[in-house]
């Protein structure tokens, strides 16, 4: 029984071992393997420049004139005179 039971031992040695050997040798080849890394980054932003800004003003500005004389012009029809 002994003899049995020694055996044992030794066995569960060997497969510690084993088990030893092999999560050192994953270690010592990770480094061998490549590493990836991602990362993700969006802007966006719309401006207008030079003479297009300008002209976008300008248009917007004769605009609103352009609506406001108008309005003046239906309020003087709409007075007694």
């Amino acid at each position: 029984m002994a003899q049995a039971q020694s055996a044992n031992d030794d066995i569960a040695v060997a497969i510690a071992q084993m088990r030893e050997a092999d999560a050192q040798a994953r270690i010592a080849g990770a480094a061998l393997l490549p590493s990836v890394a991602l990362s993700s980054d969006a802007t966006r932003q719309r401006t207008l420049t030079g003479s297009r800004a300008g002209r976008s003003d300008e248009r917007h500005t004769r605009h609103q004139w352009g609506e406001l004389q108008l309005f003046h012009r239906r309020a003087q029809r709409k007075l007694p005179g």
